[in-house]
Formats: C-alpha cells, structure tokens, sequence
C-alpha cells in the first residue's frame, strides 16, 4: 500500500505513550477435606491389605474409623516400617503401620480424631488439609482482580488529566500456597516431610485453634494502556 502523504513515507508513526497498573489481591479459601496420617504401632508384620485385617491393632484402629461413616475405600495402608533389633525379620516381629485417612466431612474430624488415638497403640502424625482447585472459582477471582485494575486505571488516568487508550496488554496469576499441615513428629520416616508444619499433640482437644482450616490465594493483575487525548485539552497541555 503506498503512502497517502509524503509525511506518512518521511515520518512513520510512533507508537502512543502507554502506563501500567498492576493489582494484587488476597481471597480467603477454607479447606473443604484433609488427609489424616496415623502410624499404628502392631505386634505382627503384615503387608499389604492382609495388614488391615489380620494385624489386631490396625484392624481395630481401621474398624473404629469405619463406624464413623467414613467409606473402606478411604482408608489407606501407605508404609510399613520394623523394629528388629537382632536383624531377624518373623510374623512376631513388631511393625509401625503408616494409614492415610482421606476425610471430606471437616465437621467429623474431630470425632475421628478421639477415636483413632483412644488406643494407646495410635499416634496422630500428620493432618494435611486439602483445598479445592475449582478454575470456575479461580476465574471469578481473576475477574474481581481485573475489574479492581479497570477502576484504579480509570482514576489514574482522570488524575493525569488524560483519557484511557487502546488496551494493549492483560496480565494474570492465581498463587495458591502449600498445602497446610499440622504435624506431631518430625521424623516421619516414610511420609513426605515437605509438608511438616505446627507441631500437634495426640488428641482431638488439643488441636491448636478451630479444626478447618483456611489458606489465603493471591490473585496477580496487570493492564497496560495505551493513552488517549486528554478530555481537557487546557488541562492536557497543562498536565
């Protein structure tokens, strides 16, 4: 396409000015399920699913969670460790069963809690607290994020006496933390340490403060414009 002017071929546009706003925000997000770890201290060494049944202390730990309404699918046998002192491994040799306990009703987990550490033989370790990542939920928070930057740009640009331009560039990011964690032991042997947090005592009554558990997300917002003419132009070229 040929210039329509001699200036358009001598000068090319330059591109407007622009300014950014940038926006963070902070939206509270309460945990809506957990995992509960317990190490159950047994008598026998059994692996597998024979262990939550035939091992006598597990069995009853696990019976104890089932008549909580917890479902048997939930409950899970994740590390086996032993205690051998001579190095001769038998059925007799005593073992440390690692269960994870998969909770979705927060509002039980203190009664669960009572239960399973009733028996001597039960040691709370960890509660890992589990928070939705519904992008429905993500994405009206972005939105709130944006619409926020929208009006700060708008009162930018009215106190710089200019008008909003073309908007050129949207910038976003939901940060969500770790996951929460309360812990009772720091030497969790076969449990993934990366999630040790608060120290925890063995019963439901000493969990320190409310038993759900909230996480704030952090919501990132960025919009750059181009300027626009200025609405006054007394007040542009005094600006």
């Amino acid at each position: 396409m040929l210039p329509s002017t001699v200036g358009d071929l001598l000068l090319p546009h330059e591109p407007r000015p622009s300014f950014t706003v940038d926006l963070t925000r902070e939206f509270k997000q309460i945990a809506d399920r957990c995992d509960v770890w317990l190490s159950v201290r047994g008598s026998t060494l059994l692996t597998g699913h024979a262990a939550l049944e035939q091992a006598e202390e597990v069995r009853k730990v696990v019976e104890a969670i089932l008549k909580l309404g917890v479902p048997r699918e939930a409950v899970h046998l994740a590390d086996v460790s032993i205690d051998s002192k001579s190095g001769v491994f038998t059925r007799s040799t005593e073992a440390a069963y690692a269960l994870r306990v998969e909770v979705t009703d927060l509002a039980r987990l203190a009664d669960l809690l009572t239960a399973v550490t009733a028996p001597k033989t039960c040691r709370l370790v960890r509660i890992d607290y589990r928070f939705s990542d519904d992008e429905a939920v993500a994405d009206e928070w972005i939105a709130q994020t944006i619409g926020d930057c929208v009006r700060r740009a708008k009162a930018v640009a009215a106190a710089a006496g200019v008008t909003l331009g073309t908007l050129r560039e949207v910038t976003h990011e939901v940060i969500r933390p770790r996951p929460s964690s309360y812990s009772s032991d720091s030497r969790l042997g076969g449990f993934d340490d990366d999630l040790i947090g608060t120290r925890l005592t063995e019963t439901a009554d000493s969990l320190p403060g409310p038993v759900v558990r909230e996480r704030r997300v952090r919501v990132d917002a960025g919009l750059r414009y181009e300027i626009g003419p200025p609405d006054d132009p007394a007040a542009g070229a005094t600006a």
